[in-house]
């Protein structure tokens, strides 16, 4: 299965590359971004969890446009959602997870302003497995979004910084689906495997595939991200990793049909591992 799907995936990059044509337009962008995973248990064999996901990204001007910000990442506020997981272990190899509702706030900034906020929301389900080499765990995972977008809200000056303020339509008539496929490599460094006080390099890639008739073949490679950076675990609720993060976005939608997003910066994130062993104090 998992070769089939990486088979595809190259099949998709590679037709991919013959519809935009190089030299192409890459807009790099300064980016920081923040992460946190709250997990904790809803049976006691630990079976079924939960897990609530906050993401907040933030992004400078593009380096073509304005110099304003003196590419600081924290200029503007790209991205940020709220995403809900329950999940079910199997077995120590596979998971299953769902996300029955997400919200969604994007923002887009052309020539160093703002230029609209979309909405959106998502439903997700996903499927995890786990492999360990010797101190090396690996981990595949497949996810499926159903996408509900709401219609990009222009009006500048009525944009609120947090929540849009608007948009809020649409959502019927702009639905699309994408495929993610995530390999993740964890090396643990001073310990044979996750344990407290366990020092790791944290490193993944993951790809992007546009699915639906309102995603033009030019974007049936949606993006990619690639993350490199090291973890530590405190004890048996914090964990936290830092490192550099890449995101390219394969737009395609300007007059030559030729630009490229290229965000990179710092990725931190905080997971807390048993919410409820937490407040117990175990």
């Amino acid at each position: 299965m998992i070769q089939k799907t990486l088979i595809t995936i190259l099949i998709l990059a590679t037709l991919n590359q013959t519809v935009a044509q190089s030299p192409r337009e890459y807009i790099h962008n300064n980016v920081f971004w923040s992460m946190n995973f709250l997990n904790g248990k809803l049976t006691k064999n630990g079976k079924l969890n939960y897990e609530i996901e906050y993401q907040n990204r933030r992004i400078s001007d593009p380096d073509n446009q304005a110099v304003d910000r003196n590419g600081s990442p924290f200029a503007h506020l790209q991205t940020h959602f709220v995403r809900p997981w329950i999940y079910y272990q199997l077995n120590p190899n596979v998971r299953f997870s769902l996300s029955p509702i997400a919200w969604f706030g994007a923002w887009n900034y052309p020539n160093g302003k703002l230029g609209s906020f979309t909405p959106e929301y998502r439903i997700t389900p996903q499927i995890t497995m786990f492999q360990t080499i010797g101190r090396v765990s690996l981990q595949h995972r497949f996810r499926y979004e159903f996408r509900f977008l709401g219609k990009a809200f222009t009006e500048t000056e009525n944009i609120n910084s947090f929540t849009g303020g608007g948009g809020y339509e649409g959502f019927s008539d702009n639905t699309r689906g994408r495929f993610r496929y995530l390999l993740r490599a964890n090396i643990f460094l001073n310990s044979e495997k996750m344990q407290p006080k366990t020092l790791y390099s944290a490193n993944w890639d993951e790809i992007f595939v546009g699915i639906g008739e309102k995603v033009p073949n030019s974007n049936l490679l949606d993006q990619n991200r690639i993350f490199l950076g090291l973890g530590y675990k405190f004890d048996g609720h914090f964990r936290v990793e830092t490192g550099y993060i890449n995101q390219t976005i394969f737009k395609f939608n300007n007059a030559t049909k030729n630009n490229v997003d290229s965000n990179s910066g710092v990725l931190l994130t905080l997971f807390v591992d048993d919410f409820g062993g937490l407040l117990r104090g175990k």
